[in-house]
């Protein structure tokens, strides 16, 4: 934690927020009373709030709903077998 007058804030804010985005807990004071605490943003460690972030996935719009099963899954190719294939083409590359 790092005490800073208030007037440094108004002086060099670029390099205070640079310090609480490093993980600094930045306390300003006024007339050495506490005034403002500058603390950095909780950081999430889900990873689906990871892939969201990334714009590699999205929540649903209809939160609940259940998804149209398909007709004949029986024409689609085997999880397993396709995973197999995967594999044994990343080893032969």
């Amino acid at each position: 934690m790092e005490t800073i007058p208030l007037g440094e804030m108004n002086h060099n804010p670029a390099k205070i927020t640079a310090k609480v985005r490093q993980g600094v807990t930045v306390v300003l004071t006024e007339h050495g009373r506490e005034v403002i605490v500058m603390t950095p943003a909780a950081q999430s460690t889900s990873a689906v709030d990871r892939l969201m972030a990334a714009g590699k996935i999205q929540r649903t719009a209809h939160p609940g709903a259940m998804p149209e099963l398909l007709d004949d899954l029986a024409a689609l190719p085997s999880l397993s077998a396709l995973l197999i294939s995967e594999r044994d083409e990343e080893r032969n590359r």
